[in-house]
């Protein structure tokens, strides 16, 4: 090792020249030494918005593949182990499932957890006087029981939250992989680019624009105006048929989370033009200067509780489709629903099946299909009204 007192401190190849830190070789060049891109954070991302939820739960923690690892007396003598009463907590991404004592504490440590991350679908079902929530995952499920429908439409929300933000990250982290091969690949580079990749949470309440071409606009309008007017009879299956034809880009025969959100995406503008339309022509003859005159506080307190409380209601349900983050909500849940087979496809047949229930639920397009007809009764009780003034001016 070079110890002379004029080479100390002084930089080298491989380092600083401190004789008890100097390599005696410069640093190989090898991957590990040089530049390096950067690489994603190995640890756990926990999700954007917290999971809460806890309350008493009747499960099953103990399963027949538990036999593979138990001894001959556990086997024999134990088995699957009868439901029992555990107090169920989230915690980031995991349910835990903590046991009590005879002072009804709870333990130092629980007695088994769940992966929220692994949900595909959660439903909640009657089950003799309790309510069943059902998780269901790829190759099985996780169910257990509570004691109201309140609990287990709770239980059954966090799930769904779950759900939406797994399924919200895992395409963050896709787009930034996809960036980072490109960055390789790439031989030559301007300036690095600025604000990084980081995408806005779907979560964001902030309301987002959106452009839909006309000729697609014109072919929803009438989809959705025939669903609304069949809306107290059954579905016509050759409107879905039209409508899976029309998202099925790369027809494949699967309705992807991108075909399907941008379908819950125009389907929400065209509804909320068709509403802002007519709220501004009912709206203008609510108005009219001889209609004020004569009937005018009476006439605006009808007018709002048969329309423009309606409309408001219509608004705040287009309003959430709409907003960042709102149509990829519903189109991750929609998915979960009809994806029936659970094989991560959503096919023409269960598109079929099950789009009339959750794409278009009939109790959205009953309120829809009540509120355009107390429009248009308003109309022509307006426009009679006329014809009986107009009919009673003098004749010349």
């Amino acid at each position: 090792m070079d110890t002379r007192p004029e080479q100390q401190g002084k930089w080298q190849p491989g380092g600083l020249n401190w004789p008890e830190i100097r390599p005696i070789y410069p640093c190989p060049d090898t991957p590990q030494y040089t530049q390096q891109l950067p690489r994603p954070n190995p640890g756990i991302e926990l999700p954007s918005e917290p999971i809460e939820c806890e309350g008493w739960v009747l499960v099953n923690l103990q399963h027949y593949i538990d036999a593979q690892f138990a001894t001959f007396a556990e086997k024999r003598l134990v088995g699957v182990g009868p439901e029992q009463w555990y107090f169920g907590r989230t915690d980031g991404w995991v349910l835990y499932f903590w046991n009590t004592d005879d002072t009804g504490e709870l333990g130092r440590r629980p007695v088994g957890f769940f992966d929220l991350r692994v949900i595909v679908h959660t439903g909640v079902l009657g089950a003799g006087g309790l309510f069943k929530v059902d998780a269901g995952l790829n190759g099985g499920e996780l169910s257990f029981k509570v004691k109201s429908r309140h609990e287990a439409e709770m239980w059954a929300s966090a799930m769904r939250q779950a759900l939406v933000a797994k399924v919200h990250m895992d395409r963050i982290h896709k787009e930034e992989g996809l960036e980072r091969a490109q960055l390789a690949r790439s031989t030559f580079h301007a300036s690095p680019p600025k604000g990084g990749t980081e995408m806005m949470s779907f979560q964001e309440p902030t309301r987002q624009v959106y452009y839909v071409n006309p000729q697609r606009v014109k072919a929803l309008r009438k989809i959705w105006e025939s669903c609304v007017s069949g809306a107290d009879r059954g579905p016509n299956v050759d409107t879905y048929i039209e409508l899976f034809d029309m998202y099925n880009a790369d027809m494949n025969d699967d309705l992807d989370l991108n075909e399907m959100e941008v379908m819950v995406r125009d389907l929400a503008v065209v509804r909320e033009q068709e509403l802002e339309r007519v709220l501004a022509v009912s709206r203008a003859r609510m108005l009219d200067s001889r209609r004020l005159k004569l009937d005018g506080a009476a006439a605006l307190s009808r007018w709002q509780r048969e329309i423009g409380a309606p409309g408001k209601r219509l608004q705040q349900m287009y309003d959430c489709y709409l907003q960042a983050g709102g149509a990829e909500s519903r189109a991750i849940l929609l998915r979960s629903e009809m994806d029936t087979s659970r094989d991560g496809r959503v096919t023409p047949s269960e598109f079929l099946q099950n789009a009339p229930i959750f794409l278009m639920p009939p109790a959205e397009l009953l309120l829809e299909a009540q509120f355009y007809k107390q429009c248009e009764q308003a109309m022509r009780a307006d426009r009679h009204q006329e014809d009986e003034e107009d009919g009673g001016c003098l004749q010349m």
